[in-house]
């Protein structure tokens, strides 16, 4: 767009000059005025074109668009115009221009501001980013700016036409201008402006030709002249758009939208749309606007009085519709009759037929109902006549669909009744196919009623935009995937699948509808995988789980030792293990509550697909069941031998007495062989009543679970359905087993009395520990946590931890952190020490690796098949292929591979070999061994990882089951908390009470269950992370010969953040990605990049506080950001005038034309999270400074100094400060901040944050904010750490106060002229 202080200038010195005929003034005198006058009329004057008057619009072409001459003023032509602006109302005399040459086309053309006038038409002329005034007359038009005001106004404010005028009208009687605005007209000309300058902006943005816009020819004329360009135009951008950003194309959501309405012709059959994608035509009334006061459009008007010599009487349509024919019937002698296409008719004719068909329709019905169902039940052609209307059929009038498609499903979804297709005087409304983010990509006009083959005609049309279209979501998705069409067979199924919403399956009833669509969103998981969710677990317990800090060093070494060996993830051995403390414990019990202690009880539910090496873990627990079982027979046998000595059996008799005792291990039972197993007098010896001595009862009072898979356990509880879930869920009620399971894990009790066949459980004091270990897959899980399947009445699930994580392929990388037990060492460092001489991990040196003769890795052989398998096939040809493809690629690593070059040169090209990414995009490498009997002379290898390791000492189950044991051999222990700990427990049960409580007054009862049982659950897993320490020998052998180990706040702590993680991964079971359609995984939402670099301070350095440096943040200085380097001619430029010590934008310019740079390794921006709440204090301790204490519950310290520094200035002064800062009205009259008040709390601010705070009496300034990104990073933790404000926070404010003080001034400029009138 012209500059329009350019064209102000100009205007000035035009103006200058006329005020000075003799000449008197020099050129650069009138340059030298018009320059300083200009900031005083820049807003005042209108200047549009290139007119050097202010009272003249001139188009800004100069030369001929036909011949290229000079275009002359035909000042003779000109017209008093009005040009609406944001100023108000311009009055102009706007003059035309034309060309004077006899020779050229465009001779005698008058060619005004923004069209030119020929053959009675206004066609568009002129380069539309350039106008600043948009004409719809010689008389009448609008600046740009006030359009695009009122387009931002329509957007933001829901502004319309009729107000806009109501306003135009107001600002002009206010002004005295009244009378030189169309008021009869003005609501009109508005929506005619708006509405050209759109379509001619979009057109533009199109690449399409603006010249055959003309402007007295009506817009929907125009609208559809462009149209098909258009919706092609609009959607492949937006398609790309959503694209880039990540969203999912291959789902598409169809509804058509009935308010969007227009009137149009109601000549039937008139009109017709053309699919190229289908090669098919589907007829409609005519899509013309009819004539005024008319319901057809002029073509359509009837035209009775000319005397016609063929008459059409009846008309059919064939070809499934693509074919049009009528009777013809000539009016004179001798009357022949004849069945031809519409093609062949006279236009004149064919117009008057569908006029009349028209009519009889548009005509008011009285018939019964009957009779109206009876037209659905017609032929399929129709006749004039006094019944014209009661033979019209269905398929005829609408177009709509054949009566047989409607009929394939019973289901009435279809909108193609009698009563729709009556409104042949108003289009049918838009059909739009949205993304599932709610984006619209496609959008198309029906006539007379939502058809099939209109609905067919616009997936089309969207199949052809989105290729990698699968599934559509559509209210009547049973018509449409059953609709006979063999022209679509790329849309019908299997290619797409149509897919009915929940909320609208209430209307479908027939019975292949509930069992195709009904089925899968309503709890059918048979076939259901759960991808998406989860991908969502495993990236959370990626992020969330700590294992060094939530086990501990120890007990991490541990539970990664086995889970590397096993090629599975830490985290469900990490449940695994503390479910296995529970039978070690001997009955123990935590005081956690004040009623009485809780026994240690736990039920891990490791949730993964299939061949994932769940099983390790059963593996795991049986080798610990084993172990548990030697330690209570020695103890029995210890027992027995005290037995004998008592009774004084010989020798010979002992040495053939011999306990056998059940295991404390059950693999599976029925419930109630599981119940009997779990009561506290239950006879564990099978021989008692051969030994000698009271053997009743239990040897040990702890039991291990270990259910492979729990779907058998669980059934018998009745937490899961072994049939269909709509029809066993509906036949779910409360099982019995449920309260018994609940009381078990809440009291470690069973009990059964019953008169025949023997009770058990009658002493409750001995309460058993339990732990259940076991393993489901996610289509068996997520149903059951969702409700879908069972019955969870009792809440019971609530009280099981899950655990699940991303599988780990064998032949993967064992973690970096990870380092092999003595006498197997292999290191994680690989080249690196080769390079240093010994591992920074595991300290092991070079001698120790070759004297070991292990390696972390394997080379094992690469053919042709697992080549192709692995995806490559290609870098495993031979070795030339592998280095040419390595370079391709750009895996770079030629220092490793010379670091480990072999002097015999028995490899290619090294030991290590070329890095090589495989099919499922995890690296390996790849190296060809030199082999004579090999074909090629080389023999091709690739690395896996070697998990082949013996267990550590450390890691010894024997050990460490031996010590849990021995510290736990006195039955029933009460592991207490101490003072700290308990506070720590109080604290998280009043908050998790608290959403319990919530949850149950929001209708969500299982949530309610949730956190009412997350108390005991935190008090449970604080104990087993203590006893898990004992199990791995995290304490000294003098501490368990004390026997006084307490749970600590950190024990409490750790175990908080391990059943967050539980609750988090239960949430996304629950969630919105466990009910999508998991074949088509969801892709990961895009998340805004957290890029301080790019944020730009809208005030120079001057502005800022003078001292610039403080003692907590230096600012880094040029040269020292490694992020991005300089370009040479960005080095060579010289010093801005208010540069410090480089050029003060040249990293800015730089990192505009980067892609955002990552925060250095060292500091990540804070997050809320990371920092201080904003009710503590700058005191000591956390209190306020205020004096006299807080003004106000909510004016803290640090929401005050948060609430200064949102003024968005970099020096705020007391006063405006505290201004905005008052009571809240509740408190009587609002009452500002005191002085002394701001005036403390900022000082003790500037002094604990002086890096970016200074206090010059009373007012608070800033530290400039650094151009790097690093300095920006630590400028934003400095204020998070402040006051909990982000640097964007900040900034926009800075924006915000910015742009106000401009506008201030720019109001003061244009209010000072007045006032020295």
């Amino acid at each position: 767009m012209t500059n329009p202080q350019h064209q102000c200038h100009g205007v000035l010195a035009q103006a200058i000059c006329d005020a000075d005929p003799a000449a008197q003034i020099s050129p650069e005198l009138v340059h030298h005025l018009a320059t300083r006058l200009e900031p005083l009329f820049n807003q005042r004057v209108a200047v549009f074109g290139r007119e050097s008057k202010a009272q003249e619009l001139v188009p800004q072409l100069v030369a001929c668009p036909g011949c290229g001459g000079r275009l002359a003023e035909c000042r003779s032509s000109a017209a008093a115009a009005i040009v609406v602006d944001l100023s108000g109302l311009v009055q102009k005399q706007h003059i035309p221009l034309r060309c004077r040459r006899s020779s050229c086309p465009d001779f005698g053309v008058l060619l005004w501001y923004n069209y030119t006038v020929r053959s009675g038409c206004h066609h568009f002329a002129g380069e539309l980013p350039e106008l600043n005034c948009f004409m719809l007359s010689a008389t009448f038009g609008f600046s740009v700016p006030w359009l695009q005001q009122f387009h931002v106004r329509m957007v933001r404010q829901h502004a319309s036409f009729t107000s806009e005028a109501d306003v135009l009208g107001a600002q002009a009687a206010y002004n005295s201008q009244l009378h030189l605005l169309p008021t009869a007209r003005l609501r009109l000309l508005i929506s005619q402006g708006w509405f050209a300058w759109r379509l001619l902006t979009r057109v533009h943005q199109s690449n399409l030709d603006l010249a055959s816009f003309d402007f007295l020819r009506p817009m929907e004329d125009m609208i559809g002249l462009f149209l098909p360009q258009l919706q092609r135009e609009f959607g492949r951008t937006t398609l790309e758009e959503a694209q880039k950003a990540t969203m999912r194309c291959d789902v598409v959501v169809l509804d058509g939208n009935a308010k969007n309405r227009r009137a149009v012709c109601g000549a039937s059959l008139a009109g017709e749309t053309f699919s190229k994608e289908l090669r098919r035509v589907v007829r409609h009334n005519c899509a013309n606007t009819p004539a005024f006061r008319r319901c057809f459009c002029p073509a359509h008007c009837s035209q009775d009085d000319q005397f016609q010599e063929v008459t059409i009487l009846q008309h059919k349509l064939i070809n499934d519709g693509q074919c049009l024919m009528v009777l013809l019937k000539e009016t004179v002698e001798p009357q022949r009759e004849a069945w031809v296409s519409d093609s062949a008719v006279p236009a004149s004719v064919l117009s008057n037929y569908l006029q009349q068909v028209g009519e009889a329709k548009l005509k008011p019905s009285k018939r019964p109902r009957r009779e109206e169902e009876a037209d659905g039940r017609g032929g399929s052609s129709s006749s004039l006549g006094p019944s014209m209307l009661a033979s019209l059929t269905l398929q005829e009038i609408g177009r709509s669909s054949d009566p047989t498609d409607l009929q394939c499903v019973t289901c009435c979804t279809h909108k193609e009744g009698s009563a729709a297709q009556r409104q042949l005087a108003k289009s049918a409304g838009m059909l739009c196919a949205c993304l599932s983010e709610g984006l619209i990509l496609h959008v198309q006009e029906i006539y007379g009623c939502e058809s099939l083959s209109q609905r067919y005609l616009c997936l089309a049309s969207v199949k052809a935009l989105s290729p990698s279209l699968r599934v559509v979501v559509h209210d009547d998705a049973c018509h449409l995937h059953k609709y006979d069409s063999e022209a679509a067979a790329q849309i019908a199924p299997p290619e797409m699948k149509y897919v009915c919403d929940k909320f609208h399956m209430a209307g479908h009833t027939d019975a292949w509808c509930k069992e195709t669509f009904l089925g899968p969103l309503s709890g059918a998981h048979e076939d259901r995988q759960y991808i998406p969710a989860m991908n969502l677990m495993w990236d959370e317990v990626d992020k969330c789980f700590d294992p060094s800090y939530i086990l501990g060093e120890a007990g991490h070494r541990f539970c990664q030792t086995y889970a590397v060996r096993a090629a599975h993830a830490e985290f469900p051995y990490a449940l695994h293990c503390l479910s296995l403390m529970c039978a070690l414990v001997n009955g123990a019990k935590v005081a956690v509550f004040a009623t009485s202690p809780s026994p240690l009880t736990l039920v891990a539910i490791n949730v993964n697909y299939a061949q994932t090496r769940k099983s390790s873990l059963t593996g795991h627990a049986e080798a610990c069941g084993q172990e548990l079982d030697a330690v209570i027979l020695t103890n029995a046998e210890s027992k027995l031998a005290t037995y004998c000595v008592e009774e004084g059996a010989p020798a010979p008799v002992q040495h053939r007495l011999k306990p056998k005792l059940f295991s404390a291990m059950v693999a599976s039972a029925t419930p109630e062989e599981w119940f009997h197993r779990c009561s506290g007098d239950w006879n564990q010896v099978r021989n008692a009543d051969k030994l000698p001595g009271d053997w009743s009862g239990r040897c040990w009072f702890g039991l291990l679970g270990n259910f492979d898979e729990a779907y058998d356990f669980l059934l018998s509880l009745g937490l899961l359905s072994d049939g269909p879930a709509s029809k066993e869920k509906a036949k779910a009620r409360v099982n019995p087993y449920q309260s018994a399971f609940n009381k078990l894990l809440q009291f470690g009790t069973s009990a059964r009395a019953t008169k025949t066949n023997g009770s058990y459980g009658e002493k409750l004091a001995r309460t058993v520990s339990m732990g259940i270990t076991c393993n489901m897959h996610p289509a068996q899980y997520i149903p059951m946590e969702r409700g879908e399947v069972g019955c969870h009445a009792a809440s019971t699930k609530e009280r099981f931890v899950i655990s699940t994580g991303r599988p780990v392929q064998p032949r993967e990388d064992m973690p970096a952190d990870f380092c092999c037990p003595p006498g197997q060492v292999f290191c994680a460092m690989g080249v690196v020490l080769k390079r240093f001489g010994f591992c920074k991990i595991c300290s092991h040196s070079l001698l120790d690796l070759l004297s070991a003769g292990v390696s972390r890795h394997r080379w094992v052989p690469l053919t042709a098949e697992i080549a192709a398998l692995l995806g490559i096939a290609k870098e495993a040809a031979s070795p030339d292929a592998a280095a040419q493809e390595w370079k391709d690629v750009g895996l770079e690593d030629e220092k490793a591979v010379q670091l480990t070059q072999n002097a015999a040169g028995d490899y290619v090209p090294s030991e290590d070999g070329y890095p090589v990414r495989l099919l499922d995009g995890k690296m390996s490498r790849l190296r060809f061994k030199r082999s004579p009997a090999s074909t090629s002379g080389f023999e091709a290898q690739w690395r896996v990882a070697n998990r082949s390791f013996a267990i550590p000492a450390e890691c010894s189950l024997t050990a460490a089951v031996s010590r849990v044991t021995a510290y736990f051999d006195q039955p029933h222990q009460v592991i207490a908390l101490t003072p700290e700990a308990e506070s720590w427990h109080m604290s998280y049960q009043g908050g998790m009470n608290a959403q319990a409580h919530l949850s149950r007054e929001s209708g969500d009862v299982q949530g309610g269950a949730r956190f009412g049982a997350a108390p005991w659950q935190v008090g449970v897993l604080a104990a087993l992370l203590l006893v898990f320490e004992i199990f791995v020998g995290a304490h000294s052998v003098e501490a368990l010969g004390r026997r006084d180990l307490q749970v600590t706040p950190d024990h409490c702590q750790r175990a908080y953040a391990l059943l967050q993680l539980v609750q988090k991964l239960k949430h996304i079971a629950l969630g919105d990605a466990a009910a999508s359609p998991d074949h088509f995984p969801q892709q990961p939402s895009p998340q805004p990049a957290f890029d301080l670099a790019t944020l730009r301070v809208p005030y120079q350095t001057e502005d800022f506080a003078s001292t610039q440096h403080g003692p907590g943040l230096r600012l880094p200085q040029a040269g020292e950001e490694e992020e991005f380097e300089l370009e040479p001619e960005e080095e060579d430029a010289e010093p801005g005038p208010n540069s410090l010590e480089r050029p003060p934008d040249s990293v800015a310019e730089v990192v505009e034309d980067l892609p955002p740079q990552d925060p250095p390794a060292g500091e990540k921006p804070l997050v809320l999270d990371e920092v201080r709440a904003s009710d503590f204090g700058f005191g000591e301790n956390g209190v306020t400074v205020q004096p006299d204490g807080l003004f106000s519950r909510h004016w803290t310290d640090r929401a005050i100094l948060k609430h200064t520094l949102l003024t968005g200035k970099p020096k705020m002064t007391r006063k405006e400060a505290c201004d905005k800062m008052r009571t809240s009205r509740e408190q009587g009259r609002r009452k500002a901040l005191p002085k002394e008040k701001w005036t403390a709390v900022m000082a003790a601010a500037a002094e604990q944050h002086s890096s970016i705070l200074q206090l010059q009496g009373e007012t608070l300034c800033l530290k400039v904010i650094p151009d790097t990104a690093q300095g920006k990073v630590k400028y934003h933790n400095e204020l998070m750490r402040a006051c909990g404000l982000t640097l964007r926070e900040l900034v926009a404010a800075m924006e915000k106060a910015s742009s106000n003080q401009e506008r201030k001034r720019q109001e003061d400029r244009r209010k000072r002229p007045r006032d020295e009138e």
